[in-house]
């Protein structure tokens, strides 16, 4: 008797426990990212992760250029440091709000995307250092020297 007591219990408790998994509790708001300093909207940061992937398609096209001129190089930097700061952006926020429920598949494909946009943006510019090398310090020097910025 005790044991199918005891079994009778040990059904009811797993069953509540998997109830309970299917709630939802709204999370405090003093516990919640402001996501707002990064992006106003999803919208908005769309919007900035297209413009991430336009300009990843600029920085392929540079590929070759870094060795022409002091002007080049500058340009093709400021454009990667660019990009680097935008993605960054991109990526944190739709990290942080993927973060805030695991079950919400939206925020978990924006996150998707981001990363696919990182890798994105990792795979276009994976020529910069081997060119840079190529390049050679006393050319870069030389840049650097002659360049009044």
């Amino acid at each position: 008797m005790n044991r199918l007591l005891y079994a009778l219990l040990c059904s009811v408790l797993a069953g509540s426990l998997c109830a309970a998994e299917d709630e939802v509790v709204p999370a405090d708001p003093q516990h919640v990212w402001d996501l707002t300093d990064l992006y106003p909207d999803v919208d908005a940061w769309s919007a900035d992760r297209e413009a991430v992937i336009a300009k990843v398609e600029q920085i392929s096209a540079r590929r070759g250029t870094l060795g022409d001129s002091a002007e080049s190089l500058h340009q093709t930097l400021a454009l990667f440091s660019s990009i680097l700061r935008q993605a960054g952006r991109v990526w944190v926020y739709s990290s942080l709000n993927s973060d805030e429920n695991l079950r919400d598949s939206e925020t978990q494909e924006r996150h998707q995307l981001s990363q696919i946009m990182w890798a994105r943006f990792t795979e276009s510019t994976a020529w910069m250092d081997p060119e840079i090398l190529q390049v050679g310090r006393e050319t870069i020097m030389g840049f650097v020297e002659a360049d009044d910025r």
